[in-house]
């Protein structure tokens, strides 16, 4: 049987990072070519390109986080800790 090494995580991660950051560089490049394009039907299609690729971006950002998580085997020191010190918890500001 073929385990997912960190390799292929590591892999993936990069991927999976870059490509919503490529998507919306795409959705940007798209609604500006749209804006600027004189033929009025390629015009729409331009925007709609630009429109779509939004979603998709935000579509694919969770695989980034999870490749991520599964590359750090969870071991991410205090991403996911959230401790309060006593000086926040008394309701007082600093200085004060």
């Amino acid at each position: 049987m073929h385990t997912m090494n960190n390799t292929f995580w590591a892999r993936m991660h990069g991927g999976a990072t870059h490509f919503p950051f490529a998507l919306l560089l795409l959705s940007v490049l798209f609604d500006h070519t749209g804006f600027w394009w004189p033929n009025e039907p390629r015009r729409r299609e331009l925007c709609a390109v630009g429109f779509y690729s939004l979603p998709l971006a935000a579509a694919a950002a969770p695989f980034a986080v999870l490749s991520g998580l599964a590359l750090s085997k969870r071991n991410t020191p205090g991403a996911w800790r959230f401790e309060v010190s006593p000086s926040c918890s008394s309701g007082r500001r600093s200085g004060s």
